[in-house]
């Protein structure tokens, strides 16, 4: 999959139009993105989520000019980070240890309903 701009975290990723103009239809990689990926992908919750949602959604929506709003960075509802249709829940390995352990006794259902996810 080919991405000739990306939005996220309020900041437009693309080429230049001189890139544009020079690579034609050629795919240009975001050199900022690449720097900003490498040095924040371990510690930038906003950056993981973006590959997170891409890789288990494989869903784009196509635009050809830059948004101008910030539907696409999502909302927070008791300490959920919710974006298009995903959420994502922060915990720790204990947390999900214990989960993973209660759902083996219990029962996936019985488990996520009793923490409000389903």
């Amino acid at each position: 999959m080919i991405f000739r701009n990306c939005s996220f975290d309020e900041h437009d990723y693309g080429p230049s139009k001189k890139q544009i103009e020079t690579c034609g239809t050629s795919a240009v990689p975001s050199p900022e993105l690449q720097n900003r990926t490498k040095l924040e992908w371990k510690s930038h919750t906003t950056l993981k989520h973006l590959f997170l949602n891409m890789v288990l959604n494989n869903s784009v929506v196509v635009n050809k000019t830059p948004h101008q709003d910030l539907l696409e960075v999502g909302f927070f509802e008791n300490g959920v980070y919710t974006t298009g249709n995903s959420c994502f829940y922060d915990i720790t390995q204990e947390q999900f240890d214990e989960m993973i352990a209660q759902t083996k006794r219990f029962g996936w259902q019985n488990v996520y309903a009793n923490m409000g996810i389903c």
